[in-house]
């Protein structure tokens, strides 16, 4: 096959597998696959039946690298799962209880009910998140008794604090959505938490508008690759650059920038 196309070779209508993408020289090609050239080394993303994928291996002289693990789903279980995570929400929004505790309650009933081995549980959890969360908080402790944050925050009042509340906001709005693009969205918060509260008491004002600030902004994980890990997970099969990511990025961070900062105080008053 290598100087020809896939169209050429009838390579679906032969082996009854589409190939979704071409893996060549460290870059993935996506789009218009049908018509490239295929080269020794390339390697080909297929979709089909499993039998035909071995069959391809053995009797066609392609090498086989792997496959996709299967997924045991359990429809039986559907409506208790459905049910857990409808409770955990009734329970936290009431507050019945407080959603960590709501929420350790569910993934017990997941697992009690056998929605979910003790496996399945133990691996869907993200352990470099929960290290990473681990790290920063003590990091955001010494912040806050350092006295870290309270010079910080007397910066940020000092540059805009003569605007108002307001100002003070957007400003710790704006650090927070920075600082999420080139770190964990997570650590963002927790550095940035402490700068907001000492800056909301500085003003004599509710601190609440400024977390939700916090919360909202480091959720904004648009302009890079590298600010979560669902936009590193689809940079490679989607073709995608780094620039591409700051392109369609910036402008939402923008957007949701200077909505937010006008809804948070109507929902949560200074």
């Amino acid at each position: 096959m290598v100087g020809k196309t896939l169209r050429q070779e009838r390579f679906a209508d032969t082996h009854g597998l589409r190939v979704l993408a071409i893996w060549r020289s460290g870059a993935s090609v996506v789009r218009k696959v049908d018509h490239v050239i295929l080269r020794f080394g390339d390697v080909l993303l297929l979709q089909g039946p499993e039998e035909k994928v071995r069959h391809l291996g053995q009797g066609h002289g392609f090498l086989v690298l792997g496959g996709v693990d299967p997924v045991s789903y359990r429809p039986r279980r559907a409506p208790i799962a459905v049910a857990t995570i409808i409770g955990v929400i009734l329970l936290s929004v009431s507050g019945a209880t407080p959603i960590v505790i709501a929420a350790t309650l569910g993934a017990l009933i997941m697992v009690l009910s056998r929605c979910l081995t003790i496996k399945e549980a133990y691996d869907s959890i993200d352990w470099p998140i929960i290290m990473m969360i681990a790290g920063t908080l003590p990091l955001g402790h010494a912040m806050q008794n350092s006295g870290a944050a309270e010079l910080l925050s007397n910066m940020i009042i000092g540059g805009v604090g003569s605007f108002g509340p307001w100002a003070v906001l957007c400003a710790v709005f704006l650090i927070t959505f920075c600082l999420t693009e080139v770190m964990s969205h997570a650590a963002a918060a927790v550095l940035v938490a402490p700068i907001a509260y000492n800056a909301a008491i500085a003003m004599a004002v509710s601190p609440r508008p400024f977390f939700m600030a916090v919360a909202v902004a480091a959720s904004m994980c648009f302009m890079t690759p590298i600010s979560h890990q669902s936009n590193a997970l689809v940079m490679g099969p989607g073709g995608y650059k780094f620039l591409d990511y700051t392109k369609v990025g910036t402008p939402l961070n923008i957007m949701v920038w200077i909505i937010a900062t006008l809804v948070i105080p109507l929902l949560f008053p200074f």
